[in-house]
């Protein structure tokens, strides 16, 4: 198996309001981070929100990556809302994981497995809940359970976490995001984080903001040695 050296983000694009529905923007963020595999939420496909668009397919085509995979949370205005990933790199198979989410807006877990040069990646997507902590820890056990079972993962996400704390949920991992290194990513709150299997490396951390969310877009660089 090869060793991969890749740039990975996460990206909440608040389905594109803050660009104007113009995804040419919100791909020029993509493109300007150099990322080759990004985790998106707040997708819109074919709501009336964003005129009917297949956001997924316009950011496919105005970056150029050719693969990516959305899964649906809600029904949202005549379409689909969710969490997405994209990628310069085949998407070999998907999977959607419903979340526990009580009386709140339904969430899922978004599994894309990617053949990164014959290395595969499970690169996994969240937006997890927000209106209350034993909701959204839950959740995090659950994701926990998924990823323990897996030989390498990256998961990224808008957490919504009230406390960076609330990672250590998640068993035998590191974290882009940490007390120890905080990256403001919405407003003054740390709640976007790239967490990953403790035999992948990430470095370099930073965050872009052009005014095309209210949060800013996530990046850094992921090593694996043979």
């Amino acid at each position: 198996m090869n060793g991969i050296n890749i740039s990975i983000g996460s990206y909440n694009i608040a389905n594109g309001g803050y660009a104007d529905h113009d995804f040419s923007r919100i791909a020029e963020d993509i493109l300007a981070c150099g990322l080759d595999i990004v985790g998106l939420q707040e997708v819109d496909i074919d709501t009336f929100r964003v005129k009917k668009a297949d956001t997924m397919k316009e950011l496919s085509e105005k970056t150029g990556y050719p693969y990516y995979a959305f899964f649906k949370t809600i029904d949202f205005w005549g379409g689909d809302y969710g969490v997405a990933v994209l990628s310069k790199y085949p998407i070999i198979e998907s999977e959607r994981i419903k979340l526990t989410s009580g009386w709140h807006e339904q969430r899922v877990l978004g599994r894309a497995r990617v053949d990164v040069d014959g290395y595969h990646v499970n690169f996994f997507v969240t937006h997890l809940s927000y209106e209350d902590l034993g909701t959204r820890k839950g959740q995090f056990e659950e994701i926990n359970r998924v990823l323990s079972a897996m030989d390498n993962f990256i998961l990224t996400g808008d957490f919504n976490c009230d406390s960076l704390d609330e990672f250590s949920w998640i068993e035998n991992s590191d974290a882009v995001n940490t007390n120890s290194y905080s990256v403001l990513t919405c407003g003054g709150a740390c709640i976007d984080n790239i967490v990953h299997s403790k035999n992948l490396s990430f470095s370099r951390p930073g965050t872009l903001d052009n005014g095309n969310s209210d949060h800013r877009l996530l990046y850094a660089k992921c090593t694996a040695a043979e």
